[in-house]
């Protein structure tokens, strides 16, 4: 398993070779056997720093890419509409022809 970044979001008391050691929120946990990690990550007493980073820049391409895929979609609808608009008149009294 990878190390990883954690940092306690409440007060975690964990057993660190041997020693009872507490962590306060904010505190950054030392190397944790895995089952410790994924039992306090499920219980939301600590979170991965890095996974988060991860989760935020992916969520930031995704919503780049949304926006990208939005602007394509919209100027091709504006395209279309513009193609089948009837002629604007300089003279609101002359019907377009």
């Amino acid at each position: 398993m990878p190390k990883l970044n954690l940092v306690a979001v409440v007060t975690v008391i964990a057993y660190v070779d041997g020693q009872r050691q507490e962590f306060v929120p904010g505190s950054e946990l030392p190397e944790l056997p895995e089952h410790d990690v994924k039992a306090l990550l499920e219980a939301g007493a600590i979170r991965d720093v890095d996974a988060d980073a991860r989760a935020e820049k992916a969520a930031a391409t995704a919503d780049r890419k949304a926006g990208a895929e939005f602007q394509a979609a919209r100027r091709a609808q504006q395209t279309e509409q513009a193609s089948i608009a009837p002629p604007a008149t300089s003279d609101p009294s002359k019907p377009a022809a």
